[in-house]
């Protein structure tokens, strides 16, 4: 039972080598892995290959420059500028509110609509 343990373990720091040379780990699991790292020569080595591994994808792909109008759209989607005016957004919900209050007692004053 031990082994079977002990490969799991090995799998999940396997694991984190691959997350931490991608740079997906949290900062807190980052130190925790780094402090393994200094010690743990297999560990070294898994990163190492998945260093190696993941520089394989780099070097097929050719670095494209997005035009500037893309640029700004993904930077707008991701980054978006200060919050819309509460007050702006519900005015128009508010002035058919009231348009509408106004109409209907407008309707019962002049008879057309009789209240039960």
């Amino acid at each position: 039972m031990t082994t079977s343990m002990d490969a799991a373990q090995t799998d999940l720091w396997d694991a984190a080598a691959g997350e931490y040379v991608l740079g997906l780990l949290p900062e807190d699991e980052r130190a925790m892995f780094e402090v393994r790292l200094a010690s743990d020569v297999q560990l070294e080595q898994d990163v190492a290959a998945w260093s190696l591994y993941f520089s394989g994808f780099a070097e097929e792909i050719e670095d494209v420059v997005p035009p500037p109008q893309i640029k700004r759209r993904i930077e707008s989607e991701l980054f978006p500028g200060p919050p819309k005016n509460v007050l702006l957004t519900v005015l128009p919900y508010l002035l058919g509110a009231v348009l509408s209050g106004l109409a209907a007692w407008i309707a019962v004053e002049a008879g057309l609509l009789e209240l039960l």
